[in-house]
């Protein structure tokens, strides 16, 4: 669904990935596992549109997605929910959620996508006219996930969701986004957590220094601990 050909990003004078490639198995998830400053977060901002690429190309089955901007990658199925939740602090619940679905035109629509988000975070129905800012950091990162889910993805992309989460909320995430995979949404989870990591996913990538140094069945990883001390110092 969504693939990654040999592409180059450069932030100023510093090259962030190399000659990387990645395509996505279709309804299956992926953790993207690295140290800090591998270029997992570059990763997802080049597939989403928000960095332009100095080389390389980026495909969504058969639509060009090489330099087309963010709006033209939601519309070809791609949600990105990025590190921090970065919701809007002032705005409702309900605002936040609806600003996923803001280029539709079908309030019918746009409801209906509401109702299915609601359906997957209930605990979000008794809060929506309440600003964002007053939800728990678990609450706000079940907002953001909602809102990406708003604009009726093939692909979402999360660059850690696990962070700053209690372990009950991280049990109810990865509960969320298994329930993703079995709705046959291709998914893409960038963690630092790797026990999160490789216990949604089925396949998983290790960057270094921004190219794929590994590309392994999770739970393989997970077991090779020669693998995690080399690649992910644990």
């Amino acid at each position: 669904m969504l693939k990654a050909d040999n592409i180059e990003v450069w932030r100023g004078q510093t090259q962030v990935l190399k000659d990387f490639s990645l395509e996505l198995t279709p309804g299956v998830i992926t953790a993207m596992l690295g140290g800090n400053g591998s270029g997992k977060s570059t990763t997802l901002y080049a597939l989403s549109g928000l960095v332009p690429l100095k080389a390389g190309q980026i495909w969504a089955g058969d639509t060009q997605l090489t330099g087309v901007g963010p709006r033209r990658a939601v519309a070809a199925g791609i949600a990105h929910v990025p590190q921090g939740r970065e919701v809007f602090p002032t705005m409702s619940v309900r605002d936040n959620l609806l600003a996923g679905a803001a280029t539709v035109k079908s309030r019918k629509l746009r409801n209906e996508r509401l109702e299915r988000v609601l359906d997957t975070y209930p605990v979000l129905g008794a809060k929506l006219r309440l600003a964002a800012s007053q939800l728990s950091g678990g609450e706000q990162q079940q907002v953001a996930i909602g809102r990406a889910l708003m604009t009726n993805p093939k692909v979402v992309m999360m660059d850690e969701p696990s962070a700053g989460l209690s372990p009950a909320l991280v049990d109810t995430l990865i509960d969320t986004i298994r329930k993703l995979g079995e709705d046959g949404l291709t998914v893409l989870l960038v963690e630092q957590n790797v026990g999160v990591a490789v216990h949604v996913a089925s396949e998983a990538v290790v960057l270094k220094a921004g190219a794929i140094a590994l590309h392994r069945p999770a739970n393989e990883l997970l077991r090779d601990k020669s693998l995690l001390a080399a690649y992910l110092g644990h």
